[in-house]
């Protein structure tokens, strides 16, 4: 239900079950959510402090592959910094809606789309 940044895939030593490594989403704050368009979307991928560094690094979690369903694609404003960044905002990502399903219902069910059409 949330985007997701896959960092690898591998099967669980124990289970044989194929599972992904990947960094959930943290949240969208309200200042994100006003950014959101018809076509992008405003996340922030989960990390903690590094009491040693001071840096925050990314929480990762492992997933069986069946509960990933959509292909979506992420823009990472800072992809240089790795699994550890200096701020938790270095995490921010954009999310591009998924072009066949999404950008077409978001045009058509604009108030501006719905507003400026005659429907006399």
């Amino acid at each position: 239900m949330y985007p997701s940044k896959i960092v690898t895939f591998f099967r669980h030593p124990v289970t044989k079950e194929n599972m992904a490594l990947l960094q959930e989403v943290l949240f969208q704050s309200e200042k994100q959510e006003e950014r959101d368009s018809q076509l992008f979307q405003h996340w922030t991928l989960q990390s903690r402090v590094n009491r040693t560094t001071k840096t925050h690094d990314a929480v990762l979690k492992a997933v069986p592959i069946q509960v990933l369903s959509d292909r979506i694609y992420v823009i990472d404003s800072n992809p240089l910094g790795g699994f550890s960044r200096n701020d938790p905002a270095d995490f921010d990502i954009l999310v591009v809606k998924f072009v066949r399903e999404q950008w077409p219902l978001s045009f058509l069910n604009s108030p501006a789309f719905l507003a400026s059409y005659d429907w006399s």
